[in-house]
């Protein structure tokens, strides 16, 4: 009879959140959960080979929840707006998986491929959200630019305003220096007190190229970006 080896994985992953929680990515030690289950190391490394296999399934995992908690909030009526406000909403609720796919790198950790199309599944959503507002009416040069330059946006049909508008209005959010991340965590404990977190998951280096150089390119100041959203 072979064992289902999937409660003994969701085990693992659990005592890997808690670790997370109290010490931080960078100090996840396999040899470490084995002792709480009460196994030897050469025991665990069954169920997951490595440090960064076992990383890269609380990184999925971390991105699936994102996932759900947004088409949940979309399900429910939520605009762009809404989303917005469903991801403070997340990361109180889950701060472990916050920080791990958008804070601190986790030191010598790189994340598969295939997280990127974890990350688009969220983008789909946003894009949905951005492309059911009213289009903006004028068609300007980043907007041109954007129609010729739209791999990044995983084949969605959105139009080239709705495109502006998710660059203008979604990386901002996800930055943890934004008011939004600030107010979920006014009075930050852990590992991550006192420190900036620079990480930028998929979602940000799919989009950074449009994004960092925006308001060079549309001339727009803060309080146009505003309104766009």
């Amino acid at each position: 009879m072979v064992c289902d080896p999937s409660p003994f994985r969701a085990e693992i992953t659990e005592r890997a959140w808690g670790q997370i929680a109290t010490a931080g990515a960078s100090a996840l030690s396999l040899n470490a959960i084995a002792k709480q289950l009460g196994m030897s190391g050469p025991a665990l490394y069954r169920y997951f080979a490595s440090r960064d296999e076992l990383i890269t399934e609380l990184v999925r995992e971390a991105y699936r929840s994102l996932a759900d908690t947004l088409r949940t909030a979309a399900a429910d009526g939520g605009d762009l707006a809404g989303l917005a406000y469903a991801l403070p909403g997340w990361a109180q609720a889950d701060p472990q998986r916050y920080f791990l796919v958008y804070g601190t790198p986790v030191p010598g950790y790189r994340a598969p491929e295939d997280t990127t199309a974890l990350s688009d599944e969220i983008k789909t959503t946003l894009l949905d959200a951005c492309a059911a507002l009213a289009p903006d009416g004028v068609v300007t040069l980043f907007g041109s630019h954007l129609e010729d330059h739209r791999d990044w946006a995983a084949g969605h049909s959105a139009p080239p305003g709705a495109l502006h508008r998710f660059l203008t209005c979604w990386p901002p959010v996800l930055r943890p220096g934004t008011p939004q991340v600030r107010a979920t965590f006014p009075r930050a404990r852990g590992p991550w007190r006192g420190r900036r977190p620079r990480r930028r998951g998929p979602l940000w280096r799919s989009t950074a190229p449009w994004h960092a150089g925006r308001s060079a390119r549309t001339g727009a100041g803060c309080g146009a970006r505003r309104r766009t959203c």
